[in-house]
């Protein structure tokens, strides 16, 4: 079953007596891949009141939400989430299909009739065109008569491009091989001034001279698997102990790729959807913009290190301090009576079968 972990910061919480507007100035979706429903609720001790607390208590907080279909890859989950229909619906039934007419394999996203924009690598190639139904942004962008700005933020291209939907005005993605923001001819012909001059900074190498240490002594990880133990892949199988020196790893996979696996990455997620938000200028006026945000990291440290180890926890405690500081930018800005958060997973994360048997 596809479990979905979703909490809404809805305008004028019920125990305040503040009106909220008609309708919001702006929407934030916060999507995070592969993050378990219990990773939160079991460490709900740990977290800080500003972040995934603030969202749980001042909304409202959906723990059984959920899907009925099967195959629980990406794609199918950002398209379920967007458009609020199954694969038999929206038409994207896995990551990749194969399609008999052309005897020839499909990728969800990538799209050879459009051209990468900021980079030269044709996977960047990508649109919405292999979705079947309409998103929630869509709608909103046709009843304001597209007068409402729609732009979708992710690490990875299919979060998006399918969270942003058909009539985005951008969406934008981390280009493995430059580790740079790139986006596709399917929504523009040249990065912003601001785009580049965001890429110009080089975050990836800034990074990458950092090293990652648990945010708190690990004898407070009360709740996980020890630090060593055979039920971990690790990075490239290799290194599965704090600390982890990202010099020393980064050269294990190609390109920038590394970003992708570890907390950082969420930071630099975090700062490329506040910088979206105030040089697109969202949520500045009365018609409603959408924000689409995409937390990819939390898959590949689970994927790695599964759903109960320390690494996984520390990701959820930096994860945590993320969201805190992306709701409270855009609440000073826009306004909380003005500002309708909701957060939820593409999926979920089983724990090791090896390490449930050996319980």
């Amino acid at each position: 079953m596809f479990v979905f972990l979703m909490m809404v910061s809805v305008s004028g919480f019920a125990q305040r007596f503040d009106v909220p507007a008609s309708h919001p100035k702006l929407v934030v979706g916060i999507v995070i891949d592969g993050l378990p429903y219990d990773l939160v609720y079991k460490n709900r001790d740990m977290l800080q009141e500003h972040g995934f607390k603030k969202l749980i208590n001042q909304g409202a907080y959906c723990s059984n939400a959920n899907y009925e279909y099967l195959f629980t890859q990406r794609a199918p989950g950002y398209a379920s989430l967007v458009t609020g229909s199954e694969p038999s619906w929206h038409g994207v039934v896995a990551d990749y299909w194969f399609e008999t007419l052309s005897e020839g394999s499909i990728h969800a996203v990538q799209n050879s009739e459009y051209d990468p924009v900021g980079t030269l690598n044709r996977d960047n190639a990508c649109s919405p065109d292999q979705l079947m139904a309409s998103t929630f942004s869509d709608a909103v962008k046709m009843y304001f008569q597209n007068q409402s700005k729609v732009y979708s933020v992710s690490l990875d291209a299919t979060a998006a491009v399918m969270n942003g939907g058909f009539k985005a005005d951008a969406a934008y993605w981390l280009d493995e091989n430059s580790g740079k923001f790139v986006s596709s001819s399917y929504y523009l012909e040249e990065l912003p001034k601001w785009v580049k001059k965001f890429n110009k900074n080089d975050y990836t190498s800034v990074y990458f001279d950092r090293k990652w240490e648990p945010l708190d002594s690990l004898k407070f990880y009360k709740r996980t698997i020890p630090d060593s133990n055979r039920f971990e892949y690790g990075y490239d199988a290799e290194f599965k102990t704090f600390p982890y020196l990202y010099e020393d790893i980064k050269g294990h996979y190609t390109g920038d790729k590394f970003i992708k696996m570890i907390p950082e990455g969420n930071t630099m997620t975090t700062d490329f959807a506040v910088a979206t938000f105030f040089n697109e200028n969202l949520g500045d006026d009365l018609t409603p913009d959408v924000l689409m945000v995409n937390y990819h990291v939390s898959e590949n440290i689970g994927k790695y290190f599964g759903p109960d180890s320390k690494e996984m926890l520390d990701m959820l405690l930096r994860l945590d301090k993320e969201v805190a500081h992306l709701v409270d930018v855009i609440e000073d800005e826009t306004g909380k009576n003005n500002t309708l958060f909701f957060l939820t997973s593409s999926s979920g994360l089983g724990s090791n079968p090896e390490y449930r048997e050996s319980e």
